[in-house]
């Protein structure tokens, strides 16, 4: 891309600079540390010019928006035409609350609309009244125990206008959302939205994975990519999620490689199975987060969208450029909030929000400033989503498409980025790919080791959070904290009980075993599933039905852990 014979020129002339200028400079002013580095411990130069990206081949690495490798991004003209969707995260701990704020976001201009699940539900797959979900009902997120509680929370809301995401790893959530659209006439067909069930990500980052194995989760995952690839062509069956490794303390590259690792296995798995690339693969969406380290983000998600082509083209043959867009949820990193001096995170949430915008992600939620404390309030939540609107109403950094390509640090950093997430990748497929990694405890070790490096860095104030471990004042905490009021719980429960009192129970015993007999004959689950999921049957009944004395027995290897914990 640039000319030999300059690029010498230049090397000299920045020789000389270094020795008559930058040298002398430092020498009398000195810096203001030793060694400056990214979250991902890349080191960074005082200075970028053209030598550092000498290699870099336009056509190769960068190309146009809308065509391979898609480091530019993956539409023709970015948010010229199409902006982002702005989808903040919403559950709380009864579906007419739930419902209410989702009405109320998509009120002050929410385009789509995010459901969060409580631990229950979205970590053990279990009913509100097994014993192992006490003192958790409604925490951090919506109970879902039946059909009833997923139809009250998206009462009145049109699932068609407004696309849908389910932040669960359990499919028996999506079931439910179809059953709440086809009991409204609504064709499948036109349904819009994303489910996240990746089941791989639960293993490490969660440490609460609802299925017994990774193996015998596939053979579901399978049926329901079959189901919703002839039913269902605008859903998003699987957001692989990135987001919860770096939440739970990976760096960057780390967050890159494991993420597209579990895309990979899913995508091996599959094509074992017989599934065709296409069917599939178009229909994957992936799911980050965005930390403080502003040019490594923005390369981050440049670095992402171009591996992932390349691994698709170049490892999977695929022809259909569909099948190698990165299309890509970024949420605000929520473990760069702080209780102290909460009000801080309004300028964190904006920066990061950014970052995201800048690398040209499909849509964003943006957390919450009081997210350190508590489920956002009503006004928190308004003044995240007013970021985004601000980002993109009064900046013109939306006017452009991936304005800081040609940066040379940017275009430096990501191919920074590309080779070191290729090589964990390299890492991870000797060892089996992501099953094998999770199976062999490398892969915990890695976070592990990441999340204390990050820690002890902040603790030795080698990494600085404002008001953290610096610029701190004695305060009270002023943020008007959101308390879920321990009788929901009680609430729950009489919901629960309401139901499987006036629901028809030859026809859940009917439904239930119908997917046990679906399991059996190997035929696909979900249509069953479905069914059931209409006859009121509860969540837990339903998995039983799928995973039976499997899941039970994990379920208990869950409980003497908590009773491990509790003593």
């Amino acid at each position: 891309m640039f000319d030999k014979d300059k690029i010498k020129s230049l090397e000299e002339k920045l020789k000389e600079w270094e020795e008559k200028r930058e040298r002398k400079a430092v020498e009398k002013l000195g810096e203001r540390q030793g060694l400056f580095e990214t979250h991902s411990q890349i080191p960074v130069k005082r200075l970028y010019t053209p030598k550092d990206i000498e290699a870099f081949d336009y056509e190769r690495d960068g190309g146009f928006p809308g065509e391979y490798p898609f480091t530019r991004g993956i539409y023709p003209v970015g948010y010229r035409s199409r902006t982002w969707q702005a989808r903040q995260v919403c559950g709380f701990a009864t579906p007419e609350e739930t419902n209410e704020r989702l009405k109320y976001l998509i009120e002050m201009g929410e385009t789509g609309v995010t459901v969060v699940f409580d631990l229950p539900t979205n970590n053990h797959a279990i009913d509100s009244d097994n014993p192992l979900a006490e003192g958790q009902v409604g925490m951090n997120g919506l109970p879902v125990d039946t059909l009833q509680d997923m139809e009250d929370a998206f009462d009145g809301i049109d699932i068609v206008k407004y696309p849908v995401t389910l932040i669960a790893r359990c499919p028996v959530m999506l079931f439910m959302l179809i059953a709440v659209a086809e009991k409204r006439g609504i064709d499948l067909s036109k349904l819009r939205g994303t489910s996240q069930l990746d089941f791989l990500t639960s293993y490490v980052a969660n440490k609460q994975a609802i299925f017994p194995a990774p193996k015998e989760a596939f053979r579901y995952f399978v049926d329901i990519i079959e189901y919703l690839a002839r039913n269902m062509p605008n859903w998003n069956p699987m957001a692989i999620g990135g987001y919860a490794h770096r939440d739970s303390g990976t760096d960057a590259v780390q967050e890159m490689a494991f993420m597209l690792s579990g895309a990979i296995s899913y995508t091996q798995a599959f094509l074992d199975r017989g599934l065709r690339l296409e069917e599939f693969a178009p229909k994957f969406t992936f799911f980050m987060g965005c930390h403080n380290n502003f040019f490594e983000e923005i390369a981050k998600f440049r670095a992402t969208r171009k591996l992932w082509a390349r691994i698709m083209k170049e490892r999977f043959g695929a022809k259909d450029p569909r099948a190698m867009l990165l299309r890509l949820h970024v949420q605000t990193d929520g473990n760069t909030l702080t209780a102290e001096q909460a009000l801080n995170n309004i300028a964190r949430v904006a920066i990061q929000s950014l970052a995201s915008l800048l690398g040209g992600v499909s849509s964003l939620h943006s957390d919450s400033y009081d997210e350190a404390i508590c489920i956002p309030t009503e006004e928190s939540a308004r003044i995240s989503l007013r970021t985004q609107q601000i980002l993109l109403e009064e900046t013109g950094i939306a006017d452009t498409i991936d304005p800081l390509a040609g940066s040379y640090f940017v275009e430096w950093l990501t191919r920074q980025l590309e080779e070191r997430a290729s090589k964990l990748i390299e890492e991870i497929d000797a060892m089996g790919g992501m099953p094998g990694a999770i199976e062999s405890g490398w892969l915990q070790q890695q976070m592990d080791d990441s999340v204390n490096r990050y820690w002890d860095a902040i603790r030795k104030g080698e990494r600085t959070v404002v008001g953290l471990n610096k610029y701190r004042i004695k305060e009270e905490i002023r943020v008007k904290a959101f308390k879920v009021d321990p009788s929901y719980e009680r609430k729950q429960l009489a919901r629960l009980k309401k139901v499987k009192t006036e629901r028809d129970n030859e026809k859940v015993k009917s439904g239930l075993s119908s997917i046990q007999d679906a399991v059996k004959k190997g035929e696909n689950i979900v249509p069953p599933s479905i069914e059931a999921v209409k006859a009121y049957a509860t969540l837990e009944e339903i998995m039983n039905a799928l995973f039976g004395d499997k899941v039970r027995a994990y379920r208990e290897v869950i409980r003497a852990r908590h009773r491990q914990i509790a003593v």
